[in-house]
């Protein structure tokens, strides 16, 4: 589990091997659940978004290869 600030949600991160997940950045992670998004990534980019969405409607999000998936809210 990720430690949080007073009032801020928590969630669950994986990262890739030998990176410490209290300090990775999102490009270093194979997972991230906040408990309301579930975010999948490949070896550069947030690829597949499921759940609450960042334009506040909920649903199911795939980046093609190579694109970030949260470019598409831009």
């Amino acid at each position: 589990m990720q430690p949080t600030q007073p009032g801020q949600f928590f969630g669950i991160k994986v990262s890739k091997a030998n990176v410490n997940v209290n300090y990775a950045t999102d490009q270093q992670l194979v997972f991230k659940n906040d408990f309301s998004t579930q975010t999948f990534y490949d070896s550069s980019n947030s690829r597949i978004m499921l759940g609450l969405l960042p334009d506040g409607t909920y649903g199911l999000v795939i980046s093609k290869p190579g694109i970030n998936v949260t470019t598409v809210f831009s």
